[in-house]
């Protein structure tokens, strides 16, 4: 996109980038940032070549750069990806997951190249692999929360739209209680509770993501809480 070629010119004025290929580059974390320009401005061949070089040179990975080793990897796959050589880019996928097995981003996107070759058994196997790694549908909680008391769940999640649903004990008392749930950050519902349960759709980040729940004019008890995630079969 225009954008990115704009942040990657500024980026090489001021010398936090360089135009040259990866064989120049000593710091990992700047390659990473260079192929990323590189891919969100379509130069996915490029990223292919430097990916390729980059690996000639490197044989080691030192503990500190294993982040940015595992990123270069992702991107270098997603250039194969988008030039359709599905089984090279798998190739550089299954690098990334040797380091890190639970990367369920890297796991998704080698699973979508399974689902371009009709790979029943590989789908089977990536869906087994996912679901062994993300939150559960369901959560039990059974928390009793004060009033202005903020509870908070992380979760695993692929991504996408999910139903969100949190089930209440009893809500009965002299007044409706009072909720807020946010949802990584934003505030997705604020309501008075007219039944015990309730649901919401929101679009929830592939990885990590937190739920939020907060009573307030009222101590309330959370039962559980559910997730749908809209898998595409």
């Amino acid at each position: 996109t225009a954008a990115a070629a704009d942040l990657e010119s500024y980026l090489e004025k001021i010398g936090l980038l360089k135009s040259q290929t990866s064989a120049h580059f000593d710091e990992w974390d700047r390659l990473a940032l260079k192929l990323y320009l590189s891919f969100k401005q379509g130069r996915f061949k490029d990223n292919i070549r430097d990916g390729l070089d980059f690996l000639r040179r490197f044989n080691a990975v030192p503990e500190e750069q294993k982040t940015q080793f595992i990123k270069i990897l992702e991107i270098v796959g997603e250039s194969y990806q988008q030039v359709d050589y599905v089984y090279d880019s798998s190739d550089f996928y299954e690098k990334a997951l040797r380091m890190d097995p639970k990367d369920v981003e890297i796991l998704l996107k080698l699973r979508s190249n399974f689902q371009r070759l009709n790979g029943t058994e590989e789908i089977q196997e990536m869906n087994r692999r996912i679901d062994g790694i993300v939150s559960p549908p369901e959560i039990e909680e059974n928390r009793s929360l004060k009033k202005g008391e903020c509870h908070q769940r992380d979760m695993v999640l692929e991504g996408g739209k999910i139903d969100l649903g949190l089930r209440f004990y009893s809500i009965e008392g002299p007044r409706e209680p009072l909720i807020t749930v946010l949802f990584n950050g934003r505030v997705v519902w604020e309501d008075y509770l007219k039944e015990n349960e309730i649901f919401i759709q929101v679009e929830s980040r592939v990885g990590s993501n937190r739920i939020q729940v907060v009573p307030c004019n009222r101590g309330i008890k959370l039962e559980k809480i559910t997730l749908e995630n809209r898998r595409e079969e």
